[in-house]
């Protein structure tokens, strides 16, 4: 949702090792191009985890 909001275009290959065959790895590949997301520490994205208000919080501000 928020690649589409922010009209960002698809960009970028699946770089979280738990992210290559996730429905949303274009989208989550752009938003990290982009800069808005970094994941963990450890490599992963953990795209099935709930966001936390803290973490929307810092991709919307970024």
């Amino acid at each position: 949702m928020l690649v589409k909001a922010l009209g960002l275009t698809l960009e970028g290959a699946p770089s979280f090792k738990d992210t290559k065959e996730h429905w949303a790895a274009d989208a989550i590949a752009t938003l990290k191009a982009s800069g808005i997301i970094n994941g963990y520490e450890d490599g992963t994205f953990k795209p099935n985890q709930i966001i936390s208000r803290a973490e929307i919080v810092v991709m919307l501000s970024k």
